[in-house]
Parts: structure tokens; sequence; C-alpha cells
């Protein structure tokens, strides 16, 4: 009820709120039409948080025709206030050319803003950009400290990238038992290529002992999600006689 009371006397951060009681449902009834207006007057007033949620709703076509101009116009606007999520937003449309021209450089700039900021999602985008050489020259270096940043924090993507950057040298010194801590770590939250690649290594003795009970046990789990390639290598491992496993 306040809530509602400061918003219609303009306040911005009421009508913020107002918004994200609207989406939530906390106290009225769940109105994305609601939201998306009272969004739209905080923005409008120069709030970043109601200008980032705004481009969120032109985004997704979420009370609103969806827009991706407008989604893109509002990014930049909570963007260049420093809003570390709609930096790392705008960065993905000036990559995928949504609302934006396409433009590598400029998704670069705005990665690195909010990557700077601790965005793991930022951190391994802009380590993206670095590993395929878009809006920055090539360099395995800095794509692999990025992934890192973003791998620490617990993002699974990139801690299969540091698993596969490790086991080939690619931006760090070829490191097998280092390779295997990333794709274990990336396995355990369920992605199928670092449970394949961890499979392989308790197979092949890479970085650790050869393992044939965990490297039935990942290949499973990838064969479990569907994976042909787990199969066959299924396959391949229990047709190993058990002098391979003792070599």
């Amino acid at each position: 009820y306040w809530f509602g009371k400061a918003a219609e006397q303009g306040l911005a951060d009421a009508q913020y709120n107002l918004g994200v009681f609207y989406v939530a449902g906390w106290g009225v009834s769940q109105d994305y039409a609601k939201a998306a207006y009272w969004y739209g007057k905080a923005a409008e007033q120069g709030d970043a948080d109601a200008q980032f949620n705004f481009g969120v709703c032109h985004f997704a076509g979420q009370g609103v025709p969806r827009d991706y101009a407008k989604a893109a116009y509002w990014y930049g606007k909570a963007a260049g206030q420093g809003h570390a999520d709609a930096q790392k937003n705008l960065g993905y449309c000036y990559a995928a050319g949504l609302g934006v021209d396409l433009d590598y450089s400029q998704a670069v700039y705005w990665y690195r803003k909010a990557a700077e900021q601790g965005d793991p999602e930022a951190q391994f985008n802009l380590g993206v950009c670095y590993d395929d050489g878009n809006g920055v020259p090539r360099d395995y270096a800095q794509a692999a400290y990025w992934y890192r940043k973003a791998a620490e924090q617990g993002d699974a993507e990139a801690q299969y990238n540091m698993g596969v950057f490790y086991e080939n040298g690619q931006g760090v010194d070829k490191d097998y038992a280092q390779a295997v801590c990333w794709y274990r770590l990336a396995a355990e939250q369920g992605l199928a290529d670092a449970q394949f690649n961890l499979g392989v290594c308790y197979y092949k003795g890479l970085g650790t002992s050869k393992d044939k009970a965990q490297a039935i046990y990942w290949f499973e789990k990838v064969a479990g999600q569907g994976g042909e390639n787990a199969k066959t290598a299924l396959d391949e491992v229990k047709g190993q006689p058990s002098s391979y496993w003792n070599e």
C-alpha cells in the first residue's frame, strides 16, 4: 500500500520496488504489465536497477512487446551508471547483434566492464572473446586469465575450458593433473563434455592413475545424457584386458 502511494507520488525507489512486487506477486497479484509500467517510470527518473529491469522486460517480452532495440537502450542507460548485469547484457546484445549492430569490439568493452566488477558470466564471455579472437586479437593467456576468474566462482563452462587449456597447454603450461582438477569441478556440476574428458583421463591415465571404475562411472554419466561418444567409449573400456589397467 505504502509503496503504491509513494510510487504514485513519483518516488523512484518506490516505483522500482513496486515493479519488483508485481513480478514476484508479493502482496499483489503477479502482473508483468504493471511491473514493466513501474520499472519504466523509475527508469525514466534514472534509477539504474529499474533501467536494467525495464531492459529485461523488453528483451524477454515480459509485460511489454519484445523489442531488442529498447532492451539495448535501457541496458545502455544502466550500464553507463556502472550496473554490472546491464553491462554484461549490453555486451551480449553487441555480440549477437540484438537491438544494435553486431560489434564485437563493443561487446568486449562492455563484457570487460562487467568482468572487472567480478561478474562470472562476463568473465567467461570475455575469455571466449580472447579465445576466438572476436573484438580483440586472439590471446590464449588472456582467455585463460578470464576463464580462471569465472571458474574460481563456480562457472562450469569456464572450469571445463580451463581443463582443456591445461590438457592442451593453451595459455598455460600443459598440466594433466590440473586438467583433471578442472574437469572434475565441471563434471560434478553435470557438464557432459567435462564428464567425458574426465572419463578419458581415467581411461588413459592422464594426470591421474588409470582407473576402470572411475572411467566407467563418468562415461555412464555422459551416456545417461544421450552422449553417443560415451557409449562407444564404454564398450572400449569394458573390452580392455585387466593387464591394461596395471600398465
